[in-house]
């Protein structure tokens, strides 16, 4: 939740009431409020950056692009002070802006923390399974491009469609990984830092609206903390997120042959692969999404036609 937005209005409301038991009617009767996490922007960046090194999103000089773009580049909707400020003003005392950090939210939890705040109950909690953690470590990341880059090699790897179906392949592989080691019980590996020199520029990028925050929203001066801590704990040099750093021939080898092997089947079809590659659960609740646009979309649209028919398309462009 770093640098993202939790809503106490209405549509948050009505989803967190079947959540918190007890406290529904709290729930029901509270007037619409607005709170926002917030985090240091170093890790949000950070965060945004192995998020895109994953789903292939940076493409083949990706490298490059996360410290121009990613960690460095024009980041208006990063910039807190100025939408925050206009929130408060339009809002008054019904927004409010916390630091998203273990020692300043209930139980160290922002889910937990923000259940406590739409029902205004201290002790309430959320009763959601602890999902296992889906941040890629080095090794997973180094994978995840490897694939990307062979994929992006094949015939039709970069045809129209396959960027929405590449993401795909990152984005759903992070949790099933994280899912997988906690099964096999991986041992933790190293996870992407950032070098000193770029912590120093994202800082100075962000300390101007840091202080901004601090001073307007906050006491003790939190986010500026949070930039100079992540400027202080920054490793000194760059990590490698080449395949051939954590992998054998062996390895590498059937790593590329698996990705060849999905990519084939990506290129095929890529607006089929991209619904197919959902987990159901996630699958219906984009038809719900796609229904609540288009109300004559029934479960049995994606059953009577292919995945060359219209419905699919229809349903795709309504997800984005």
């Amino acid at each position: 939740m770093f640098g993202q937005v939790a809503s106490g209005g209405e549509v948050a409301r009505r989803r967190a009431i079947g959540r918190v038991g007890p406290h529904s009617q709290q729930v029901r009767d509270k007037g619409p409020d607005f709170r926002a996490h917030l985090g240091g922007q170093c890790a949000k960046r950070l965060s945004t950056g192995v998020e895109a090194f994953g789903r292939g999103a940076l493409g083949k000089n990706d490298l490059v692009r996360f410290e121009q773009d990613v960690m460095i580049g024009d980041h208006s909707a990063a910039v807190h002070h100025p939408r925050l400020a206009a929130w408060r003003a339009t809002f008054g005392e019904a927004f409010t802006a916390k630091v998203c950090h273990p020692d300043r939210l209930r139980a160290g939890d922002v889910v937990h923390d923000f259940i406590a705040f739409t029902t205004q109950q201290p002790r309430a909690r959320s009763t959601l399974e602890t999902l296992p953690d889906s941040s890629l470590s080095l090794p997973d990341l180094a994978m995840m491009r490897e694939v990307h880059a062979r994929i992006m090699e094949m015939e039709g790897g970069e045809a129209p469609g396959m960027d929405l179906a590449r993401r795909q392949i990152g984005w759903h592989m992070a949790p099933i990984l994280g899912r997988r080691h906690g099964e096999l019980d991986v041992p933790p590996a190293d996870r992407l830092a950032m070098p000193r020199p770029l912590a120093q520029r994202v800082a100075e990028h962000f300390r101007e609206d840091a202080a901004a925050m601090d001073a307007d929203f906050f006491q003790g001066a939190p986010l500026t903390k949070a930039l100079d801590e992540a400027v202080e704990g920054a490793i000194p040099q760059r990590q490698s997120l080449d395949a051939e750093s954590y992998f054998d021939a062996a390895e590498l080898a059937r790593i590329r042959a698996w990705a060849e092997f999905i990519g084939r089947i990506a290129i095929a079809d890529p607006q089929a692969f991209f619904w197919a590659s959902m987990p159901p659960e996630e699958r219906a609740a984009h038809m719900e999404r796609a229904r609540a646009v288009d109300g004559t979309l029934t479960d049995d649209d994606l059953r009577e036609d292919t995945a060359e028919g219209p419905v699919l398309s229809r349903i795709k462009d309504k997800l984005r």
